[in-house]
């Protein structure tokens, strides 16, 4: 891969106050991503709960250290990149320390990785984050590194090579970086994880929710296949509240509105809560699935009007790995779709609450690999939560 590094022009980018960068969708925040690493060993840490990182970086596990390129970054030896890998350097310097001082870092030394762009979240769209590596040679200083600073906390090495990673523990930039670079990891990745089990060994109504293209309605069939489970389609449901055809005889930018406007109607979660209660109550069958629900608020709607306790499968599935298989599922009309237009449906308004649904689910799935590895992880977990 070629250097970007090299060959940067100063009217690419200009320096602009950060109080405003944060809040101009216009503009990409440069940032800088360093991973420090030891043989097959990365260093990783949790980021404090109270320090000016973003929300979504707050308090989750990371292995990329740095920050925001300013202006005071580019100094005479560090024109050539316009400051980016000075601010590496000096941000590994301040946020840690060795027994013998702050680090030092020669910034000619980090290796360039990739440019990473995520705009999957409002934070990821107004930031562009260069991907370094700082490969350690000092091992008697770097094994008994400590913090620098309040905000990094739990400082540990992970050894790549043999260490179980769990990926749900980290921030959605770490898992890029680990499934890209550490990928041999992977296969120990846990796969599930039931938060609780008894509601399963009674009738109950079981609401499969996650992100558009996550995979919930290819856990709802291998419900629904294998251990009998009556499906309430959520989405026709809705249609039918709306007056309008189901996807995809209306487009699903159209539906995604028309949604939107019902959904934020006072009244909305209750009338689509009661009308899911109502689909479900047809079925005299002890286990009734439901697909596709989006906000907290629809939820307890439809509990308060359930005749069967409601359980809740949580689906999460990293946003390129989203779009993988909604642009791959098999007679998809939209198989043509860019990852630009993907975002646009992932990020939607409608489909925005989704991710409030994780804290009450009874069972969170992890889909980090695809459809095929992801229906073996789901037959294991059915099998657990049924086993009795």
């Amino acid at each position: 891969m070629e250097n970007p590094l090299e060959s940067l022009q100063d009217d690419q980018f200009e320096y602009i106050a950060r109080v405003l960068a944060e809040t101009d969708d216009a503009s990409k925040q440069v940032v800088t991503y360093t991973v420090i690493q030891h043989q097959s060993k990365i260093l990783s840490f949790r980021r404090g709960l109270y320090n000016r990182a973003a929300n979504f970086l707050r308090g989750a596990h990371c292995v990329g250290f740095g920050g925001h390129v300013n202006e005071a970054d580019r100094d005479l030896f560090s024109r050539y990149d316009l400051g980016i890998r000075q601010n590496a350097a000096r941000e590994i310097s301040e946020e840690l320390l060795l027994p013998n001082g702050r680090p030092y870092i020669n910034p000619a030394s980090l290796q360039f990785l990739g440019i990473l762009n995520d705009d999957s979240s409002d934070v990821g769209v107004r930031h562009l984050a260069v991907v370094l590596r700082y490969w350690v040679e000092d091992w008697s200083n770097w094994r008994s590194v400590t913090r620098g600073e309040a905000s990094i906390n739990k400082l540990r090495w992970l050894d790549t090579a043999g260490e179980a990673i769990n990926l749900s523990e980290f921030e959605y930039w770490s898992q890029l970086v680990i499934r890209s670079f550490f990928a041999s990891s992977m296969r120990m990745v846990p796969s599930y994880k039931i938060q609780r089990k008894s509601i399963f060994r009674e009738p109950h109504i079981l609401c499969v929710v996650g992100s558009i293209g996550s995979g919930k309605s290819a856990t709802g069939q291998l419900f629904a296949e294998h251990f009998g489970y009556e499906t309430v389609n959520s989405g026709a449901v809705l249609a039918g509240l709306l007056g309008i055809p189901p996807i995809p005889e209306t487009t699903r930018a159209e539906f995604q509105k028309k949604a939107e406007e019902f959904i934020s109607d006072p009244d909305g979660p209750s009338r689509l809560g009661a009308g899911l209660a109502t689909a479900a109550s047809v079925f005299e069958t002890g286990r009734v699935l439901i697909d596709g629900i989006r906000h907290p608020e629809t939820l307890e709607a439809l509990r308060s009007r359930a005749n069967k306790p409601v359980a809740l499968l949580y689906v999460y599935t990293p946003p390129d790995v989203a779009y993988e298989m909604y642009r791959d599922r098999e007679g998809h009309e939209e198989q043509s779709i860019t990852f630009a237009d993907f975002i646009k449906l992932y990020t939607a308004p409608v489909e925005s609450r989704i991710r409030y649904l994780v804290g009450d689910a009874d069972i969170i799935t992890f889909n980090w690999l695809g459809l095929q590895a992801y229906e073996r992880a789901i037959s294991s977990l059915m099998e657990e939560i049924h086993a009795d």
